[in-house]
Order: structure tokens, then sequence, then C-alpha cells
């Protein structure tokens, strides 16, 4: 069977959630509103449900801006997970002063290789030149399963969001659909997580790493040419 059946076979993921549901259930997505797990704010997930969580993952079928000046510095667009103080929320929750994001998985990188691309005209007044459009292809994400520090860290009226985001002027991020697998299954209690005492060591690296892609990297990954001085 391939992905794409697969996906097809499960269940959209229900308005309302009947004690007992198992198996996989999928929310897709293919248009500009915004949507994230649960898709309604009465339907925010409940201390059961959370218990009754097995795995999550994302399916995208996205691609770049189309052109690269250097592929070895390697993709700066990528999606993740991460959870929200409830389906209205706009950025992630905190837990001890630590966003609580996971990457997903990295966008397509172009390696300039002209198959599986597009070529059509982009006029100016001032100039006529070739656009590359990229064709979308489909990416599959990590998949979180139970024992990830996700499911110790949801609570009650909180909800899953996906983020899309790059870097660096130029890059430019694509998606066509998106699909994220929700996974139920039997009650499992899991004690909550707190970072506690670390927070603070993650945080300073964190800090520590931002500097060095400010200083050092600046300017080097941008793209040369891109059709847009920012990013989508």
């Amino acid at each position: 069977m391939s992905l794409e059946e697969e996906l097809s076979s499960f269940q959209p993921w229900p308005a309302k959630i009947p004690s007992s549901l198992k198996g996989k259930f999928v929310i897709s997505h293919d248009h500009e509103e915004i949507l994230s797990a649960p898709p309604a704010p009465s339907d925010e997930l409940d201390p059961t449900t959370i218990e009754e969580l097995k795995s999550v993952q994302l399916v995208s079928e996205c691609h770049d801006q189309g052109f690269c000046d250097v592929p070895e510095n390697g993709v700066w667009g990528w999606f993740e997970l991460c959870i929200i103080e409830n389906d209205s929320a706009q950025t992630p929750r905190k837990k001890d002063g630590i966003e609580l994001v996971w990457i997903s998985h990295n966008n397509r990188l172009n390696k300039m290789n002209m198959a599986g691309w597009v070529l059509t005209p982009y006029i100016t007044p001032r100039i006529t030149a070739w656009l590359i459009t990229g064709v979308s292809i489909q990416k599959t994400g990590k998949e979180f399963r139970e024992d990830h520090d996700m499911f110790r860290l949801i609570e009650d009226g909180n909800a899953i969001a996906v983020r899309l985001c790059v870097r660096w002027p130029g890059w430019e991020l694509w998606v066509r659909t998106g699909r994220l697998v929700i996974e139920l299954g039997d009650k499992v209690k899991k004690p909550p997580l707190s970072y506690g005492l670390i927070a603070s060591n993650i945080t300073g690296m964190a800090s520590v790493f931002q500097d060095i892609n400010d200083t050092i990297l600046d300017g080097s990954l941008q793209i040369s040419g891109s059709k847009k001085e920012g990013v989508h």
C-alpha cells in the first residue's frame, strides 16, 4: 500500500471524540485558513483523550523557492509541531521558560536539478526572465510516539499545532497539502514532565547558537537573485 493510499484509509479527526475510540485519524488542510488540532475550541484535548494519544505525525506536500546558490549550506525551511495553550492561541506554550516546539521535518532542498521543475516566463517592465516553479513532493515527518516528551507536556485544554518556518532572505516554503495523523489507543497515564534545573542550560545554549547564527552565518546563507526581498 502506498503512503497516499494509507493516508486515504484513515478516518477524519472527529468533531466530537467518543469514548473508546481507537485507530489512526487524519486532519487534512489544503486552503489558506489556519488549522490546528483539534479543529475547534470546543474540541480541545481533554484528559481522557490525552491519555489515549499514541502517536502524532505530519505529512506535507511541499517545495522551496526553486533555486539555491550553495546547496552544501543546507536547507533553511522546515516544519515544527508545537503545543499551544488552546485552539485560538497563536504562539507555542512555554514550560519553565522553554517553548514546547519540536522539529517534524525539513522542506525539500532544490539542488539545481531541473528535473521536476517548471520554467515559466517572468516579465517585468525592465527584464524578461524565467521563473523556476517547484513541483511539490510529499515529505513524511518524524513520528512522535507516546514515550516522547510531547505527550507528557500536553495539558487539559491544550491543542497541537503545525508551524512553518524559514530563515534568511530568499528562502521560501510552499505547501500544497498538509496532513496531521493522530493515533489513539488504550488509556495510559502519563506523568507530567518538568524541565526544572536544566531549563537555564537549555535557554543559555539556545542563546549562544542564536548569536552564532546572527554573526558568523548572517549573509552567507542568503540567496542571491531572489525574486522577492522577504521570505514566505
